[in-house]
């Protein structure tokens, strides 16, 4: 579950309500195929960005129509 929170810059981010240093918000991007070597360089990608994506799907009609039928690879913003 994800709470809005102030950021420094004063941008409005998105927060995991329970945090562990192994779930965090990145703004992640999202691609239709991959974009990195899977097998050499995959790169990473948090649980709490694919389970907001997944959320933002079930819930945004558009959203759903854009990436219906297609296989979306979600890499975590460095």
């Amino acid at each position: 579950m994800l709470q809005n929170v102030m950021g420094a810059s004063g941008k409005t981010l998105k927060a995991p309500l329970k945090h562990d240093e192994n779930s965090f918000y990145s703004d992640p991007k999202y691609h239709t195929s991959p974009v990195r070597n899977v097998i050499f360089n995959a790169g990473k990608t948090s649980r709490i960005n694919v389970a907001d994506f997944m959320s933002d799907l079930a819930v945004k009609s558009e959203l759903w129509n854009e990436w219906k039928g297609k296989m979306p690879v979600i890499y975590d913003r460095v």
